[in-house]
């Protein structure tokens, strides 16, 4: 098993690599296919608020910020701090 410093360590590395391919993502028509998965099973109750915890490089937090009126996320690794959201 790994230890905690072994895996922020880890992520730290592959953080570059991972936002690059969040990046390349939002130039896909992926995002607006999931936003349409996100609102058709959203609840219909406003104010919709969202909590988005280990949000990694923002992906999803950007897509669930233009689904909700009010969104919060929470980074849980130290690599993807710097280069995320």
């Amino acid at each position: 098993m790994l230890t905690q410093e072994q895996i922020n360590e880890s992520w730290t590395v592959r953080s570059d690599n991972y936002n690059r391919y969040v990046e390349e993502e939002f130039e896909t028509d992926r995002p607006e296919k999931w936003l349409q998965i996100i609102e058709a099973n959203a609840p219909s109750t406003r104010p919709l608020r969202v909590l988005d915890a280990g949000c990694g490089p923002g992906f999803f937090s950007v897509l669930l910020s233009r689904a909700s009126d009010r969104q919060e996320a929470e980074r849980g690794k130290s690599g993807l701090s710097d280069s995320s959201l």
